[in-house]
Parts: C-alpha cells; structure tokens; sequence
C-alpha cells in the first residue's frame, strides 16, 4: 500500500515537520516497514517537487492514510519504462536505490498513460474512472507528462501502489518531502 501514517506534529517558527511511520514494503531498500521518518510539511510552499525526492502526498484515490513515493518524471517530461529500465526525456535514469526492476512496461502517449503487465500482452490505459489521469486539455503534449503533474513510483516497484496503478500525482496533493529517517 506505501501509507505513511502520521504519529505527530512539530511545529517551530523553522517550518512544520510531520514524523510518520512506514507501514508497508513499498519503498524497500530505502525505507523498511516500522521506520519512522521525519517530514518537512512547508518544503514545497515555495519550490516544486524535484526528480529523486521522497514525497508524501494524498493519493488520488481514498485512503485514510498518505502515500510516500519517489518522484520520477516531472511535468513536461517524457517517460516510458522498457524491460524494467525507467527512462526520462529519452535518457535511462540509474537507479541505484531500487529493489529490482520493474516487471511491467509504463508509458504516455496520446494523452493516456499505459501500462503492460505482462509481455506479449496489449498496453491498458489507465482507467480515468480509477486512476488520475488529467482530461486531455490539461495536457501540453500528447506524449509528456501533463502540467501540474508528476509521475511517482515505489523503490520496490513490484510491491508497489503508485503511478502504474493511479496515474498522475497532481502538485497540490503532496503534503511534505522526506528529510531524515530517524
């Protein structure tokens, strides 16, 4: 599932923090089930989300608690996993922090995302009834990720409830960026 489920709050006049729990595997190696974490809630009041960040966010679909993801693919970028390799705007990202590669394909192109669960079989878009996939005047490009939104993904990819099951995370659903590991 990758939740986080808050313990408690700190606030002090350097920001607002949110220390959490990792419940699930989802971002195995990086961060194992019982881990506490601490969250800097104002990290993108002023600044975006950036490629690599740990993020907590309220996932487009109902759940009690808020997903943590790594950030992937940014508005604009193109993005497509082949035979488990993730590349972005054309390049293949090294990804040294993840659990083993992907066993699905993901791409966007003509303003849906697809997905391939298994070879040989045909790429299923995202169902919009599901997953957050903006409607197509959202979209700048028909083969990019569209404004405001961003592409997040478990380091454990094959356990692992992100963009290859709901799509998009659009900005203004995070709610803090990982700054330790306590």
């Amino acid at each position: 599932m990758a939740a986080a489920a808050t313990q408690y709050a700190i606030k002090h006049p350097g920001g607002a923090y949110r220390v959490a729990y990792i419940p699930s595997a989802s971002m195995l190696p990086t961060l194992h089930i019982g881990d506490t974490v601490l969250i800097d809630t104002d990290a993108y009041r002023h600044s975006a989300p950036r490629r690599g960040d740990i993020v907590l966010f309220k996932p487009p679909m109902p759940s009690v608690d808020d997903f943590i993801k790594r950030v992937i693919a940014l508005p604009g970028d193109s993005f497509r996993i082949i035979r488990g390799a993730v590349y972005v705007n054309g390049k293949r990202l090294r990804e040294p922090y993840i659990s083993a590669p992907a066993d699905y394909e993901m791409q966007i192109q003509n303003y849906r995302i697809l997905v391939r669960f298994a070879p040989g079989t045909p790429a299923v878009p995202l169902d919009n009834n599901v997953a957050d996939v903006p409607p197509h005047d959202r979209w700048t490009s028909p083969d990019r990720v569209p404004a405001n939104c961003y592409i997040v993904l478990g380091d454990n990819r094959n356990d692992s409830e992100d963009s290859h099951a709901f799509g998009c995370v659009e900005r203004n659903h995070f709610t803090g960026k990982l700054v330790k590991v306590l």
